[in-house]
């Protein structure tokens, strides 16, 4: 048996034990666990789009009107300078005889949302909250990536697959056919492995680009 039969035969071994891999039933939580981050950032790229287009639809204002702001100025000044808020909410609260005005609005520059606090008509504090940051959204991919997927979904992902294709014929009573058939038991194993690698680097690598693509 010369060494290019055994490679043809390796790779034939792969390509039906693939089917196996990708589309066993006992292999359905692999892609749970290789597609479990994608469905989160799908989630959260959904979210920032709803949003987003939602305040764009009530107009957005300059940037850097927005970073002039300083705690202190009055509540007329703010809303002539920046216009009609995207949210305007009030809060009247009376404390014996003096009653405390407050005053919150909202503001949006096409990837920040800004929300001001008057107090009694004076600007009494400014949040920044960024909608649609590739740095902060990028870490959290990075962290996702090395925590969960080198730390934890690879590893036991790769242990269902491989071990899949062993157990799951033992348990279907299909193994002893493979060792009816004329090829030697290292040639098998080596198709199987092959086809547990190709099926855990398409499976997870797949999982990684969908949350990168999503973010």
């Amino acid at each position: 048996m010369t060494a290019r039969f055994r490679i043809r035969q390796t790779w034939a071994i792969a390509r039906i034990e693939m089917r196996r891999a990708f589309f066993s039933k006992r292999a359905f939580w692999v892609y749970l666990l290789a597609l479990f981050p994608a469905v989160l950032f799908i989630g959260h790229a959904i979210e920032v789009g709803v949003r987003a287009r939602s305040y764009q639809g009530h107009g957005t204002v300059p940037a850097a009107a927005l970073d002039s702001l300083k705690e202190g100025l009055k509540e007329d000044e703010v809303i002539q300078r920046l216009g009609q808020p995207i949210e305007d909410r009030t809060l009247r609260r009376r404390h014996g005889d003096e009653e405390t005005r407050r005053r919150w609005v909202t503001y949006y520059d096409g990837s920040r949302r800004i929300s001001l606090r008057f107090e009694d008509g004076v600007l009494d504090s400014v949040n920044t909250r960024t909608l649609l940051n590739f740095e902060e959204d990028r870490s959290v991919f990075a962290r996702i990536f090395q925590f969960f997927y080198l730390r934890l979904a690879i590893f036991f992902g790769c242990l269902g697959i491989f071990m899949n294709l062993f157990r799951g014929e033992m348990l279907d009573k299909t193994l002893h056919f493979w060792f009816l058939a004329p090829a030697r038991r290292e040639v098998l194993l080596a198709g199987k492995y092959l086809a547990g690698l190709v099926a855990s680097t398409v499976i997870f690598t797949g999982g990684a680009m969908l949350c990168f693509g999503a973010m």
